[in-house]
């Protein structure tokens, strides 16, 4: 059960972390470099003129990207019923573990407004399916509480989104 309750704790922090709080480089929130990105011309970024900065439709993309990896990840969990089941849905997660690595590298790229507008903007469909997510694990955990091991390894391998 500690495993499930290991699990169930990651989850917390598997949506996108850093949703506002610091903004200051030494207090490890907003880099000069991100401050730099940040500002007026940056809610512009799908202006040519904008060097490095991501536009808003690839920004959108990214949060269509989140969305359908997370429902991804909760089918699969709601799927387990027993051992074999299980494998197969730690083998579902270790491939979307490699699409959240790449997602993860994608999100860097997010100015620091791209990334609050992405918040702001599917903020309800994140919460849907994270409670989507998390209520499948805490069924497992519940029910087959055994079962939660063969997906523990791939779960703490999973990438989290992070300012």
């Amino acid at each position: 059960m500690l495993k499930a309750i290991t699990i169930l704790s990651a989850l917390a922090v598997l949506p996108i972390a850093g949703c506002g709080g610091q903004n200051d480089a030494s207090s490890g929130g907003i880099s000069p470099e991100q401050e730099q990105n940040s500002g007026p011309a940056a809610d512009n970024a799908d202006t040519p003129d904008v060097v490095g900065a991501v536009s808003g439709a690839e920004a959108s993309q990214i949060a269509d990207d989140y969305l359908e990896i997370l429902s991804k990840f909760a089918a699969a969990i709601e799927g387990v019923t027993d051992e074999p089941s299980a494998q197969e849905a730690a083998e579902t997660i270790a491939g979307l573990n490699d699409d959240m690595t790449s997602l993860a590298d994608a999100f860097e790229e997010l100015t620091a407004v791209q990334k609050s507008a992405m918040y702001i903007e599917h903020a309800q469909d994140f919460l849907s399916e994270q409670t989507r997510l998390a209520d499948a694990l805490t069924r497992v955990a519940t029910e087959n509480p055994e079962l939660i091991e063969a997906l523990q390894t791939e779960f703490e391998k999973m990438p989290a989104l992070e300012n």
